[in-house]
């Protein structure tokens, strides 16, 4: 009986980490990152882009297996979001 109870157990928590696993794959993952954390070519263009601005927040976010990363800045007393690909390229760029 205890060996059922144990495997039984087994089962739902390897269910429980399989269904988390697929939740963070669709929802997301968001992480917090200080501007020197970003990916050399990330931070060029973002450093270029935002040179007389302050940055507000920069976040590396993973969908799906697929990094973008975010740079929050105030322009005009308004908050622009860029977002960028690993290598760089910008995805988007709007007014928050």
């Amino acid at each position: 009986m205890k060996r059922t109870v144990g495997f039984i157990k087994l089962g739902q928590t390897f269910a429980m980490t399989t269904f988390l696993t697929a939740c963070v794959q669709i929802l997301g993952k968001e992480e917090r990152l200080t501007i020197t954390q970003l990916p050399a070519p990330v931070l060029e263009l973002a450093m270029s882009l935002t040179k007389d601005y302050q940055i507000v927040e920069v976040e590396k976010e993973t969908y799906f297996n697929r990094v973008i990363y975010s740079v929050n800045y105030m322009k005009d007393g308004a908050e622009w979001v860029i977002e960028f690909d690993q290598t760089g390229s910008i995805i988007s760029h709007e007014l928050e």
